[in-house]
C-alpha cells in the first residue's frame, strides 16, 4: 500500500528460517518463520541506529534472513483461552516441524531420547546432503550464532538442558557458536517445546561486506528489549521518557481521523432489501458453521478459521443496517473495510484483496454508458474482475486445497451462466473436493498428507460455500 501511495524507500525483507518443511513440499507456499527473525528484527534495527542506507539495510536484511535455518519441535499444542477445541498430540509422542501459530509438525513420532532427538532437529538444520533441507549452506570454518527458544512452557531448568546438550552435539560436529542466545524470544503461549536456530554469520559477511565482528557487535548492541537477554549494552531509558505522565504514554485516534474520503463517481444500482437480505444470511451462516470451521482446522491448520470467519460475519452483522445496499460500488467499498477490519489473518486479507478488485471492477461497470442491467451474469463478470485483482497477488488456483478452490468455480460459473444455483453448486463441489487434494499453499501445505487423520476439505474454502449457497437462496 505505501509503494502504491508513492512513498520512498519501502521493501519487503520475508523472513522464512523453518527448515523442516522439505522443498517440494514448500517450493509454492514458501518457508515458514519461526524465532529466527528476532536475530534479523536486533541486527537490522542495531544498523539503522548507526544510520546505515536503507539500500544497505535492506541487503543485510535479505542476506540475514537466507542464512538463519530453524526447526521447532513439542509435545503438546499451545491452549488457546476461550476456544473448546484444539489440536493434540496423543502421549508418548512427539511432533518435530510445527509452527508459531500452532499448526500441525511436519513429523509425528514416538518420543525419542533427548540427545536423539537435538540430534535429529541439528540434521535437518546443517546437513548439506539432504537436497530438501539444505536451505543454509554451513561450511566447518564458519562464524555461527545459536538461539535455543523457548515456546513458552519449558521452564528454564529444561531450556538450559537444551541449550547444555545442544552445545555438546554442535561442538562434536565441529561447530562451536560465537555467541548463544536462549530464552522466549517467540512463544507460542503455553507451548510446551523449543526452537533451534543457527545463523550462519560468515556468509552474512560475504554477502554484505560487512565483517564478521561488525555483525556481532550489532547483534551485541545496547537495546531496550525486555525479553532480550540482558547484556551490559542494555540501554537506560532516558528520564524524560521513564518520567512521562501516563497521559503522554498513550494516544488515542479516533476512527474520523483515520477515515479517508471515497472517490467520487457514478452509483451501480442495487435491490437493498435482496442485499441486505443475502448480507444477513451469509454472515448466519458462517457464524452457524464456526465450530465445524474450528474442527478441520485444528486438523490441517493452526485453528483459528472458524474464529477468524465467525469474526468477519460478525462484522458484517454489525453494520448491517449502516452498508449501502442500494449502490453497489459502495456496498462492496464499506465491505472491503468491514472485512478487513474484522476479519484477521491469511484468509481476511485474501477476502478484502478480492472485494477491493470487486470494488474497481463495480466502478468501471457503473461509468459504462448506457450502465449494464445488474443481473446474476454481470455479478458473476465483476467477481472474475475481483479474481484478477486478487490472482495477481497470489499463486492459488484451483487445485490448491485454498479458498480459490470454491471461490473460482463460483465465479466462473456465475459469469458464463448467469445461473446462482449452478454456481453455488460449483462452489461446494469444488469446497468438499479439497478434502481429496493435497495442499500446495496455506498453512496446510506445511502438514501434507497425513496418514493419522481423515483429510477435512478446507476450511476456507467451506467458508465461501456457505456465503455462495446464501447467495442462491436468496435470490432464489
Amino acid at each position: 500500500m505505501a509503494q502504491s501511495q508513492g512513498i520512498p524507500n519501502v521493501e519487503l525483507v520475508v523472513v522464512g528460517d523453518d527448515v523442516s518443511v522439505p522443498r517440494s513440499r514448500g517450493k509454492m507456499v514458501g518457508r515458514r518463520c519461526l524465532a529466527g527473525i528476532t536475530m534479523v528484527c536486533k541486527i537490522m534495527g542495531a544498523a539503522s541506529e548507526e544510520d546505515a542506507s536503507f539500500e544497505d539495510l535492506l541487503k543485510l536484511g535479505r542476506s540475514l534472513a537466507s542464512n538463519i535455518g530453524s526447526v521447532c519441535t513439542a509435545l503438546e499444542h499451545c491452549h488457546v483461552p476461550g476456544r473448546s477445541e484444539f489440536a493434540s498430540i496423543p502421549e508418548g509422542r512427539i511432533e518435530i516441524g510445527l509452527g508459531l501459530h500452532n499448526e500441525t509438525g511436519v513429523m509425528n513420532v514416538p518420543l525419542p531420547s533427548p540427545e536423539s532427538l537435538i540430534e535429529t532437529m541439528l540434521d535437518l538444520i546443517l546437513n548439506q546432503d539432504d537436497p530438501e533441507r539444505a536451505f543454509v549452506p554451513f561450511a566447518p570454518e564458519d562464524v555461527t550464532v545459536l538461539m535455543v527458544n523457548n515456546q513458552g512452557g519449558l521452564s528454564p531448568l529444561e531450556l538450559g538442558a537444551v541449550v547444555d546438550e545442544t552445545l555438546k552435539q554442535l561442538k562434536e560436529r565441529g561447530v562451536e557458536p560465537e555467541r548463544v542466545l536462549s530464552g522466549v524470544f517467540m512463544g507460542s503461549m503455553n507451548m510446551p517445546g523449543m526452537s533451534l536456530s543457527v545463523m550462519n554469520v560468515s556468509n552474512v559477511a560475504k554477502d554484505t561486506g560487512l565483517s564478521v565482528d561488525k555483525i556481532i557487535s550489532l547483534l551485541d548492541a545496547p537495546h531496550t528489549a525486555p525479553a532480550w537477554p540482558a547484556t551490559a549494552g542494555v540501554y537506560p531509558l532516558p528520564e524524560k521518557l521513564r518520567n512521562r505522565p501516563l497521559s503522554e504514554r498513550l494516544t488515542e485516534i479516533s476512527p474520523e481521523e483515520t477515515k479517508e474520503s471515497a472517490p467520487k463517481g457514478p452509483a451501480l444500482k442495487a435491490d437493498p432489501e435482496l442485499i441486505r437480505q443475502i448480507l444477513q444470511k451469509a454472515a448466519e451462516d458462517v457464524v452457524a458453521l464456526e465450530p465445524e470451521l474450528t474442527h478441520w482446522d485444528t486438523l490441517v491448520g493452526d485453528g483459528d478459521c472458524g474464529e477468524t470467519c465467525a469474526a468477519g460475519a460478525r462484522g458484517v452483522l454489525s453494520h448491517l443496517d449502516t452498508l449501502c445496499a442500494s449502490d453497489l460500488v459502495s456496498l462492496f467499498r464499506e465491505l472491503t473495510e468491514v472485512i478487513d477490519d474484522a476479519m484477521g489473518g491469511t484468509l481476511g486479507a485474501i477476502f478484502s484483496i478480492f472485494l477491493a478488485g470487486l470494488t474497481t471492477s463495480t466502478m468501471a461497470a457503473a461509468r459504462q454508458s448506457p450502465q449494464p442491467a445488474v443481473t446474476p451474469q454481470l455479478l458473476g463478470q465483476l467477481a472474475m474482475g475481483g479474481l484478477e485483482t486478487l490472482q495477481a497477488r497470489t499463486a492459488a488456483r484451483v487445485g490448491h486445497r485454498t479458498v480459490m478452490d470454491s471461490l473460482i468455480p463460483f465465479a466462473e460459473t456465475l459469469a458464463n451462466s448467469g445461473d446462482v444455483k449452478a454456481a453455488a453448486q460449483a462452489a461446494r463441489d469444488g469446497g468438499e473436493g479439497t478434502a481429496r487434494l493435497t495442499a500446495k499453499l496455506g498453512r496446510a501445505a506445511y502438514v501434507g498428507d497425513r496418514e493419522d487423520v481423515d483429510m477435512p476439505p478446507d476450511p476456507g474454502a467451506m467458508a465461501f460455500v456457505a456465503v455462495a449457497e446464501a447467495i442462491a437462496a436468496c435470490s432464489q
